[in-house]
């Protein structure tokens, strides 16, 4: 209990539970301990997802000569499809496998199929990413890599955010994440769950001025969101999308709207090319050997960095080097921030550290958009 006795703010339950453990082996034999059957590469197994996301992690079981009893997904345009050499069936059939089987979530969205697989009574349910911490022949989702290693040599950064936070329910959340990353336990987090990213009215204010930055605006959702928001009152949105094909549907899609500029590029820390392989789903990202060549621009040097009153960052790790790139306009202007801090595991406090050195009168926030690892944001204004 050393570690707590530094700071003056009692810490809650999972983050207590995190500064209690004496080693890396514990917190591994404590994950473990929550999944009892999982002692040894299952012979037989049901999988729910037929997504490229498990894809290199299936072929290695049944290298390991693990039978597929069942692949099934929640996607209608999969069914009746094959994935490896398997028909895909309707999520709705798996009540007729036996419950003794156990089942594989090939997914990071595990809240609600975790909540139906557990009505149904199956017995043993696993995240994909326990495989890789159990085995190093299977190789870590970059959500998850090190996620344990992580938690344990940052402990003072997580105690750090969390008497850094502005408000009792972003501090909730951290413990809950903490505990989530602790268990792999996604009800954990319904509690939490606001389906809503990016603009939060709880947190943030909106004028008609609204000059946004949209790093990794995909097919426009985002921005479909804010509209809403701000009742289609806007200065301007610059929306920066790398993968090509993407950014094709997002120019079209409010090629009717002159307040709204698509740029087909990344967001960076300096102007350059970089590498973009958009290739492995949300595992896309700034490549150093494979993808497509990509302009990257760092926000300080675009021309009207001046007018930018809203950054938001959903860019599949990049984040820290697009902060980093946008100083300049964080110390004088200070914008309204949305960036996601789960790509990496250290950028739940990482990012936060981030922009307190860039300008410590930032207020800090965390919310979680959905179930699992993914949609941690943090907001800051």
């Amino acid at each position: 209990m050393n570690y707590i006795s530094k700071y003056n703010q009692e810490v809650p339950n999972w983050i207590g539970n995190l500064m209690a453990f004496d080693s890396l082996d514990d917190l591994k034999i404590n994950l473990f301990r929550g999944f009892s059957g999982f002692s040894s590469l299952p012979k037989r197994l049901i999988i729910i997802g037929a997504s490229p996301l498990i894809s290199d992690l299936v072929d290695n079981l049944i290298e390991k000569n693990s039978i597929i009893e069942g692949i099934f997904d929640q996607d209608i345009k999969k069914h009746g499809t094959f994935f490896k050499d398997i028909r895909v069936r309707s999520f709705n059939e798996i009540g007729a496998m036996e419950l003794n089987i156990p089942v594989l979530l090939g997914t990071h969205r595990v809240t609600n199929i975790f909540k139906v697989l557990k009505r149904l009574n199956f017995q043993q349910i696993w995240p994909f990413p326990l495989f890789s911490l159990f085995d190093v022949s299977f190789k870590p989702h970059p959500f998850y890599s090190g996620i344990l290693e992580e938690l344990f040599k940052n402990r003072e950064q997580i105690i750090w955010l969390f008497n850094t936070l502005s408000d009792e329910k972003s501090k909730r959340i951290l413990d809950t994440i903490v505990g989530f990353r602790l268990t792999f336990n996604p009800a954990l987090l319904d509690e939490f769950i606001d389906p809503s990213p990016y603009f939060p009215q709880e947190i943030f204010n909106f004028s008609h001025e609204e000059f946004l930055i949209d790093g990794g605006a995909y097919n426009g959702d985002s921005i479909t969101i804010f509209k809403s928001i701000t009742s289609d009152k806007f200065k301007c949105i610059v929306p920066f999308e790398p993968s090509i094909s993407i950014f094709k549907s997002l120019e079209e899609k409010f090629v009717y709207d002159n307040r709204i500029i698509p740029i087909n590029a990344c967001l960076f820390s300096e102007n350059t090319i970089l590498l973009f392989d958009n290739t492995k789903g949300r595992a896309s990202a700034i490549s150093k050997s494979n993808g497509n060549k990509c302009q990257a621009f760092d926000i300080d040097s675009l021309p009207y960095a001046d007018e930018i009153t809203f950054i938001k960052l959903n860019i599949e790790g990049a984040e820290p080097d697009a902060l980093l790139g946008a100083a300049i306009a964080l110390k004088k202007n200070q914008p309204k921030l949305a960036c996601a801090v789960y790509h990496r595991p250290d950028h739940l406090w990482y990012l936060a550290k981030i922009i307190k050195s860039i300008n410590p009168n930032y207020k800090l926030y965390l919310r979680q958009h959905d179930g699992g690892i993914i949609e941690t944001v943090l907001y800051a204004k």
